[in-house]
């Protein structure tokens, strides 16, 4: 679920800004070149951005996850 799913050229269009340096596997957003996205996440780190202000991060390596949920 969480591996890049998407070829090279498709990443060529995945070019939302807050997602430089991820790919994209089944739902869910995951860093595949944290160089590239400026960040400091780890090859794997996977979540994802959703409607209305939420975001969920889940770093594996660093045993780090986040669930951040704001009122509208």
């Amino acid at each position: 679920m969480r591996s890049n799913q998407l070829s090279r050229e498709m990443l060529l269009d995945f070019s939302w800004p807050h997602l430089v340096g991820y790919g994209y596997g089944l739902g869910v957003r995951t860093m595949v070149d944290p160089r590239k996205g400026k960040a400091r996440s780890t090859i794997g780190e996977f979540g994802w951005n959703g409607a209305a202000g939420s975001y969920i991060l889940i770093d594996p390596a660093n045993q780090l996850s986040i669930f951040l949920a704001t009122n509208l």
